[in-house]
């Protein structure tokens, strides 16, 4: 019987990821929401349904506000290349919103939601703190600057993902380098299961599939971020220290002509779960 199975064993691994989310937090909190998918390893010794939390937060991997489910408006499982099934909310709490991941075979599975866009608006003392948080590129800084009104609407739009090993599926299984195909989506360069601390860790940026230079991204463990801008190839390279588990994320903000917002941001987020065995 799978590991997961049990509604016990469910139960009891919620509530460790749960405590861990908590007691791995240790940042003041900011203004910039990210959202992510986190398990509780990246690596699942058999195939089984697993436990994930769903959350928005302002430091990882504290949750602050529950995916509501009637926001998630895509999920899905992929293992290999083929599709398998979606995201299953179960409760709320603590900030959470709980699911299972039915991850019925052994292989590379890439769990990942889609939240739809919705419009937002900010006081300018806000904004000037949002702008930094997200590490606005100049020309979205100077547009602000010279603005003729104090009102910042937005329409802003999510994609998480996160990149479990199920089983032992071997070298030939490298879809963790094949992209979803969200909006604007990260994709490692190499294997995220199977991570040497300290390691260089390379992703690439895809908008829309193609990739996006200069952009800020963020790797993010235990609320300590390192900035990097992506090259003209949309590539950026970390160091991630330690075990685990970390939030690679970026923001990407345009100018807009919506009747009711001037601007547009595609929030993205690529959840590295602690290295090792699975819970058990």
């Amino acid at each position: 019987m799978p590991k997961y199975s049990s509604r016990s064993g469910l139960r009891r691994s919620f509530f460790f990821l749960l405590i861990s989310a908590a007691a791995l937090a240790i940042a003041p909190p900011v203004s910039a929401h990210e959202t992510w998918i986190l398990a509780g390893s990246a690596r699942i010794p058999v195939p089984g349904v697993v436990p994930v939390v769903l959350t928005s937060g302002m430091v990882f991997p504290r949750p602050v506000t529950s995916v509501r489910p009637e926001r998630l408006e895509k999920s899905g499982i992929r293992i290999g290349n083929e599709d398998s099934g979606t995201l299953k909310p179960r409760a709320e709490m603590g900030g959470t919103l709980l699911a299972t991941a039915e991850l019925g075979r052994p292989g590379i599975a890439r769990v990942w939601l889609k939240l739809p866009a919705l419009p937002v608006e900010l006081t300018p003392e806000l904004v000037d703190v949002y702008l930094d948080e997200i590490q606005a590129n100049p020309e979205v800084r100077r547009a602000w600057a010279s603005r003729k009104t104090n009102s910042w609407r937005e329409h802003y739009e999510k994609f998480a993902k996160t990149i479990l090993r199920v089983g032992d599926p071997g070298s030939v299984d490298r879809s963790w380098a094949e992209p979803i195909g969200g909006a604007l989506e990260i994709v490692p360069e190499s294997d995220p299961t199977a991570l040497v601390p300290g390691a260089p860790f390379t992703v690439r940026v895809l908008k829309y599939g193609r990739p996006l230079a200069g952009l800020m991204l963020a790797a993010q463990e235990s609320g300590r971020r390192d900035w990097q801008r992506t090259d003209r190839r949309g590539r950026a390279t970390f160091q991630l220290a330690g075990s685990g588990p970390w939030l690679i994320h970026g923001t990407q903000l345009v100018r807009a002509h919506f009747p009711d917002a001037e601007w547009q941001s595609w929030f993205t987020t690529l959840t590295i779960p602690r290295q090792g065995l699975a819970l058990r």
